[in-house]
């Protein structure tokens, strides 16, 4: 359900920041990493980003997690890719009481997640043999399926798994979504008819709830994660959509936390320039091409 905003054709060469380096798009420079690391150790949230399938963000995932807990050893993590019911699965692993492939089958990673878990085994092995408690932030793919066929408000209170409504989006947020739903569902020429519009209309603001709900579900989580008794900081993995401009993800997490995020972001092809605007993340980090 991750969905890729303000996608462009892609750039043969990475003009917008130079690979392995960082800027501040609040003010267009360059940062030196220690003074990056400095200011994210401040923070209880650490977001990062990704675009799922660009191998460079899974290896940069890594490097920060490694130095963040270096110098900090109460440290959590949070993904996106597995829903709340895998939680016993993941604590399983980082006890180390599964193999690789029972942890593979338990989850169900393959059928509720679209991409490669060996782009993801460097960041879990990590955690287990560092014994991180790793959170599962997401709900599962049939309450999303239900929001899509029939809307929030028509879905049995039992199957919303304890979430309550996600706070309205953002008008910028909505743009984006409709530009992704758009690329999603053409109209077709010569059926602009009144019902037509009427079921396009209906279909968008099922898009949306589906999002707003994905988006709602991990902050919940990770509002639990940073609640604990010990206080943890936590680290959260999830696709640079829910975190952009301050939107998704972390739009429904300031409805509910007065906790500030600090928000990284991996740069990728399909962005443009353009994108590198105060407000985008609070640090951008020169991903390499896939």
């Amino acid at each position: 359900m991750s969905f890729i905003v303000n996608t462009s054709v892609a750039q043969e060469v990475n003009v917008c920041i130079e690979p392995k380096t960082w800027l501040t798009p609040a003010d267009g420079r360059s940062v030196h990493k220690n003074r990056v690391l400095d200011d994210v150790l401040q923070h209880r949230l650490i977001m990062l980003g990704e675009h799922h399938q660009n191998t460079e963000h899974h290896k940069w995932h890594l490097a920060m997690i490694r130095d963040i807990t270096m110098k900090q050893e109460n440290i959590e993590l949070a993904i996106e890719m597995l829903p709340r019911s895998a939680q016993s699965v993941l604590d399983q692993w980082v006890l180390g009481d599964l193999s690789e492939e029972e942890f593979i089958r338990k989850s169900n990673w393959k059928n509720y997640w679209f991409y490669d878990i060996e782009l993801y085994l460097p960041v879990l092995r990590y955690a287990r043999d560092k014994g991180i408690k790793i959170h599962a932030l997401n709900v599962e793919r049939s309450l999303l399926s239900a929001v899509s066929d029939v809307g929030w408000d028509k879905v049995p209170q039992e199957q919303k798994e304890g979430l309550s409504r996600p706070a309205a989006s953002t008008r910028p947020y909505l743009f984006e979504l409709a530009k992704s739903f758009r690329r999603h569902q053409p109209m077709e020429h010569g059926k602009q008819d009144s019902a037509l519009k009427k079921e396009v209309g209906e279909k968008f603001s099922r898009f949306v709830e589906v999002q707003l709900l994905w988006d709602k579900a991990m902050a919940e989580r990770l509002n639990v994660a940073l609640n604990q008794p010990h206080k943890p900081q936590v680290v959260s993995i999830m696709g640079s959509g829910h975190m952009m401009n301050g939107n998704g993800a972390i739009h429904q997490f300031s409805a509910i936390s007065s906790l500030v995020p600090v928000t990284l972001i991996p740069w990728d092809d399909h962005l443009s320039c353009d994108d590198l605007k105060p407000g985008f993340a609070k640090y951008v980090y020169g991903g390499q091409s896939r």
